[in-house]
């Protein structure tokens, strides 16, 4: 995880996809421990580094739903609009599995559930 948080970091968008996409199956074991590279990635401007950390998220929902709701209702109190953006794409699959959480995050967003 040393090397993801780097990538985080780094200026080109493909490390930093890179370090979100090495996620994937981490953050079903591990969510809490693969947080702060969700976090340093959470206001990433590029449409591509973005698409990759929702995805991550929509991954975990299998096994960490609350993990996800969780961090979507911490990061949709967020102004900055790479990170709102992420947390809508995100819940899409929470909104059919957890409609009532999903729906209270994204009225947060003033997003329709």
């Amino acid at each position: 995880m040393a090397a993801a948080s780097k990538w985080a970091r780094a200026s080109d968008a493909n490390v930093r996809r890179a370090a979100s996409e090495c996620l994937r199956g981490l953050v079903q074991r591990d969510p809490h421990g693969v947080r702060p590279i969700l976090e340093s990635l959470r206001q990433d401007e590029d449409l591509y580094v973005k698409k990759s950390v929702a995805n991550v998220l929509r991954n975990a929902t299998r096994t960490q739903p609350d993990f996800v709701l969780d961090l979507c209702a911490d990061w949709a109190r967020s102004t900055n609009p790479h990170t709102r953006w992420i947390v809508r794409d995100g819940l899409r699959k929470m909104k059919a599995t957890h409609p009532s959480r999903a729906k209270l995050i994204l009225e947060l967003l003033g997003a329709r559930a």
